[in-house]
């Protein structure tokens, strides 16, 4: 249960990046993608979820002064829901 929480916490970051922005051609991508690299992941393998939550955590530090727009920032809000449904 700690991965999952640790997990969230970076899908919480994700969100704070929604907001403070990035940019459609890098950051929604490269979002989605390790989207569903934590998806593919078996629920119980905890090195996959880890890895993946790090490229979380990367996206996020690449990204944190980039700017959006609204529709990018929904796209980013979609794939993080998606993330967290995912292994529920």
């Amino acid at each position: 249960m700690k991965l999952m929480k640790k997990l969230g916490v970076v899908f919480c970051v994700l969100g704070l990046l929604a907001s403070t922005g990035c940019s459609e051609h890098e950051a929604v991508g490269e979002v989605n993608a390790a989207v569903d690299n934590i998806c593919d992941c078996k629920k119980d393998d905890a090195k996959c979820l880890m890895e993946g939550g790090q490229a979380m955590i990367e996206i996020v530090t690449k990204h944190k002064d980039a700017e959006i727009t609204q529709g990018d920032q929904k796209k980013i809000e979609e794939a993080v829901a998606r993330g967290q449904a995912c292994h529920k």
